[in-house]
């Protein structure tokens, strides 16, 4: 018996009225997503401050803060803030960041933006355990009174663990809190070396940070030595024609007075006394500047303490007193 041939199966198109798969009332599965991006919920980003040294006898602090609009939870009504609160672990702070979406994978990459001070705050909070599960109260929520960048920077090194912050006790006193901002061991294990020239990320916030908290040590004074000359502030009580002119005069680079100023003065002192063994006799130019140098010499050997400690700063760093551990 011969076979029984069956019809083909051909390929036809689209019947009406039937959807295509991923499209539903002219939107696309593409578009559904978009839709629900734009409907993500903002999910605040907390970075922990590192407590391991609020117990050390040894805090180097370089500034105290201020809390401000405080904001106290119920629970806060049953909590001392004592000397119990450094040693119990279930209490820590920690930094609330707020809309920063946008910005977590740089954040988690070590680039920290620039947020806005309104956006970050501080949370003492408290962890216990409620049917097998760690809960997390917050007791008290503050906000910092700073500039963007500073405050945004101590956020940075805190995630770094480079900053840390610890609470003041003041018993019988909750109607303000203070922080202790501290730089830790870790900051100084990260430079290295002081001919390191890379740009490392902290190093940008390191001094956000030091503008805010102490601004004296970043003053053209503080860092090279001179003090900015009164004609700099020129132009603040003049018009604004006169104050763009003074400006584009004092902006052109005059090199006659440029070196009429570095010119060493002629009635500086000289060396008198002949020093042993140098052949050559020095000119009046020289004489002045062994002077200078032998006079330098002398102050950095007179056994002051000041001295000492120019001795062992380097050229390229600061000195930065630390405040009063009381």
């Amino acid at each position: 018996m011969g076979r029984r041939k069956s019809k083909p199966n051909r390929s036809v198109g689209i019947l009406e009225g039937e959807v295509p798969k991923g499209k539903l009332n002219g939107k696309t599965e593409a578009g559904n997503a978009e839709k629900d991006d734009s409907f993500a919920v903002e999910v605040p980003y907390f970075v922990e401050i590192d407590r391991s040294n609020w117990l050390s006898d040894q805090h180097m602090d370089i500034s105290e803060i201020f809390l401000s609009d405080l904001v106290f939870s119920e629970e806060f009504g049953h909590f001392i803030l004592d000397e119990e609160f450094f040693w119990d672990s279930r209490y820590l702070l920690r930094f609330r960041v707020s809309n920063v979406n946008e910005y977590l994978t740089r954040i988690k990459l070590g680039h920290w933006p620039v947020l806005s001070a309104g956006n970050i705050s501080l949370e003492i909070v408290t962890k216990q355990e409620k049917e097998g599960l760690e809960e997390t109260n917050v007791l008290v929520v503050g906000n910092f009174d700073g500039p963007d960048e500073g405050i945004s920077g101590l956020v940075h090194l805190a995630s770094l663990k480079f900053f840390a912050l610890r609470p003041v006790i003041v018993p019988n006193c909750l109607a303000s809190v203070r922080m202790r901002v501290e730089i830790l061991e870790s900051a100084f294990s990260a430079c290295e070396s002081l001919l390191d020239t890379s740009r490392q990320l902290w190093k940008k916030s390191m001094m956000h940070v030091m503008a805010w908290l102490r601004p004296e040590v970043v003053t053209s004074e503080a860092r090279y030595g001179y003090q900015v000359a009164a004609h700099a502030d020129i132009g603040l009580a003049s018009g604004p024609d006169e104050s763009s002119s003074a400006a584009r005069k004092l902006s052109r680079f005059d090199v006659a007075s440029f070196y009429e100023a570095i010119k060493p003065s002629k009635e500086e002192p000289m060396l008198d006394d002949d020093l042993p063994g140098l052949l050559p006799k020095l000119r009046p130019y020289q004489r002045r500047a062994a002077y200078c140098m032998v006079q330098r010499e002398k102050r950095n050997s007179d056994g002051s303490l000041q001295s000492k400690i120019n001795h062992f700063i380097s050229p390229l760093c600061m000195s930065l007193s630390l405040i009063d551990q009381t």
